[in-house]
C-alpha cells in the first residue's frame, strides 16, 4: 500500500514501471506521468512509445517502412502514438461550429527538366486527377495530366513521401510512372507481404490494371502486376464502386453487374445482379459494397444482397455470368425496440454499410469479433457476424444486432476555399473503419462516429486531410503538438 502522500509507484523500479506502461494505452501513460517523478521518468522511455506505435501499426496494417522508429525523436514517437486519442478528444470538443486546422502545408509539384526527359514527358499539366493517402499519413499517390514528347496526352502517377512530423517534414517524389491518358488510379491497398502497396487503375471505363509499388522506404519502384478486362460494353467502370479485401477487388459495374477480381492470382468473375431497378440508378452512392470472407455484400434500398464468391469462382472463373441470383437477402436490419419511437418516421431505404477499408481486411471466419456496421440517416447498428454462416441462417436478420444512435456529427470546414472550390478529398484512412467514417462536402468534411471512441478510437494513426485545388495540393493537420 502507498504511504501518506505516496502513489505506490514510487517504490517500484523504473524498469518495472516501463514494462507495465508498455501494456497500457497512451492516455493512461499520460495520466500516470502526472502522479510522481518516478512515473514521469519512466514514461519518457523510448521503448514504451516504440512498442505502442508498433502495435498500432500492426493493428492498422501500416507498413513497417512508414515510420523510422529507430531514429525518430521521443517526442515524435509520443505524438504519433497519441494522435488517434487526441483526435477523438478533438471530435468531442463541445465548442459549436467547424473544427479549424492547426497547420496547413502546401505540396509543391515541381519536376526538373531532366526528370521529365527521363519519363519521356514534355510537360506536366496543372491539377490532379486523383489523390490517395496511405494509412500512417506519410506516403501519397497522385495522378496528373501530362503531355508526352510526341504531344500525346498521358497520365503521370507519382509516389510522394510527405514526411513524418518530428523526423523530416520535406516532401519529395520517390517514384513516377507514365500511363495512357485513359488510365486513372482508383484504389490503393496494402500488398499481401506488407512491403509495399497495390495501386488499381481504371482504363477507358472497361478495364482495370494493378500496379505493385515496392520498397517505398528504400528503393521505390512502380511496376505492372496484372490486368483485367470486364468484357462489358460502354463505360462500365466510369462510375463504379470499388472495395478491396486482401488481394480481391470487388466492383459494382454500371449498376447491373458485379465483379470480383483477384489481382494477384489474376482470376475474375462478373455476374448480373438481377436486382429490380438497380440498373436504373443514376448515382451509385445510393449503394454500398463490401467483401466479407467468400461473400460479396451489396446494400441497396434498405436490403443487403449476398453472393457466394467461392461458388462463382469455382464454377464460372473468367466468365461473365448472365444469371445468378443472390444466395441471401436481409432486410429490416435497423428495426429494433431501441428505435421504437423513431421507426414510424423513417424507413431503411437509405441504408448503407460503413465503408470497408482495404487496410484492415475482414478477419477470418473463426474470429468472433467480426462485425458489420450499418447506418441510415440518424440510426445505426453493428451486426455481429461471428460465424458468417449467412447462407443457412434461418431468419432475415444478421445475428447479434447492437442498435446505436449516430453521434452528433462534427464538421471540418474550409471556408476560405468556398470561392475556388475543392478537388479530390481524402480521409485520414483511405476508407474509415467501423467506428469513424467521413463524408465529403463541397467546402469541408463531415465526420460520423458510431460508437464512443476513447482509447478504442480507430483513426489509423492519421490526423491529416488532403485535398487539391487547381495545381495546389494541401495537407491539413488538425492536431497541435503534445
Amino acid at each position: 500500500m502507498a504511504g501518506p502522500g505516496g502513489t505506490g509507484f514510487n517504490h517500484l523500479p523504473v524498469d518495472t514501471l516501463i514494462n507495465i506502461m508498455s501494456f497500457l494505452p497512451p492516455s493512461a501513460i499520460f495520466a500516470l506521468r502526472k502522479l510522481c517523478r518516478i512515473c514521469y521518468k519512466a514514461s519518457l522511455a523510448r521503448s514504451i512509445w516504440t512498442s505502442i506505435v508498433r502495435n498500432e501499426m500492426e493493428n492498422h496494417q501500416i507498413p513497417t517502412f512508414t515510420f523510422p522508429l529507430s531514429t525518430m525523436e521521443g517526442s515524435a514517437l509520443e505524438r504519433l502514438a497519441m494522435s488517434p486519442y487526441l483526435f477523438d478528444h478533438f471530435l468531442d470538443d463541445q465548442d459549436v461550429g467547424p473544427r479549424n486546422p492547426h497547420v496547413i502545408r502546401i505540396l509543391l509539384n515541381r519536376l526538373e527538366k531532366w526528370k521529365l526527359k527521363d519519363l519521356s514527358i514534355r510537360s506536366r499539366s496543372p491539377g490532379y486527377t486523383s489523390v490517395h493517402l496511405a494509412p500512417g499519413g506519410r506516403f501519397l499517390v497522385t495522378s496528373s495530366p501530362a503531355v508526352g514528347n510526341n504531344a500525346e496526352n498521358k497520365t503521370l502517377v507519382q509516389l510522394w513521401d510527405i514526411g513524418v512530423r518530428g523526423h523530416g517534414y520535406n516532401s519529395k517524389v520517390l517514384a513516377s510512372l507514365v500511363l495512357a491518358a485513359t488510365q486513372v488510379p482508383a484504389v490503393i491497398a496494402p500488398s499481401l507481404d506488407g512491403k509495399g502497396f497495390c495501386l488499381i487503375c481504371v482504363e477507358q471505363g472497361v478495364a482495370l490494371s494493378a500496379y505493385a509499388i515496392t520498397d517505398p522506404g528504400s528503393s521505390p519502384a512502380i511496376k505492372l502486376l496484372n490486368s483485367f478486362q470486364t468484357h462489358l460494353n460502354g463505360d462500365a467502370l466510369e462510375s463504379a464502386l470499388f472495395v478491396v479485401s486482401g488481394s480481391r477487388l470487388g466492383c459494382l459495374l454500371d449498376g447491373a453487374h458485379l465483379g470480383v477480381w483477384d489481382f494477384v492470382a489474376n482470376t475474375s468473375i462478373v455476374w448480373q445482379t438481377h436486382i429490380d431497378a438497380l440498373s436504373d440508378v443514376a448515382e451509385l452512392p445510393s449503394c454500398s459494397l463490401q467483401l466479407h470472407g467468400n461473400c460479396t455484400l451489396l446494400a441497396y434500398n434498405g436490403k443487403i444482397f449476398i453472393w457466394n464468391i467461392l461458388e462463382l469462382e469455382t464454377n464460372f472463373a473468367g466468365q461473365a455470368v448472365s444469371f445468378h441470383h443472390p444466395a441471401s437477402v436481409f432486410s429490416n436490419l435497423l428495426i429494433h425496440s431501441h428505435f421504437a419511437e423513431e421507426i414510424d418516421d423513417e424507413d431503411d431505404s437509405s441504408l448503407r454499410m460503413v465503408p470497408q477499408s482495404p487496410w484492415k481486411p475482414f478477419p477470418s471466419q473463426d474470429n468472433k469479433e467480426d462485425c458489420l456496421a450499418l447506418f441510415c440517416e440518424t440510426r445505426a447498428a453493428i451486426h455481429q457476424v461471428h460465424k458468417l454462416d449467412i447462407f443457412s441462417h434461418p431468419s432475415n436478420r444478421l445475428p447479434g444486432v447492437i442498435p446505436l444512435q449516430l453521434n452528433a456529427t462534427n464538421e471540418f470546414a474550409f471556408d476560405y476555399l468556398e470561392e475556388v472550390g475543392v478537388g479530390p478529398l481524402l480521409p485520414w484512412k483511405h476508407a474509415m473503419e467501423h467506428l469513424i467514417f467521413a463524408e465529403f462536402r463541397t467546402v469541408g468534411c463531415r465526420v460520423h462516429r458510431l460508437c464512443e471512441g476513447g482509447d478504442k478510437c480507430d483513426c489509423g494513426m492519421v490526423t491529416k486531410l488532403c485535398f487539391s485545388s487547381d495545381d495546389n495540393f494541401y495537407i491539413v493537420d488538425y492536431l497541435d503538438d503534445i
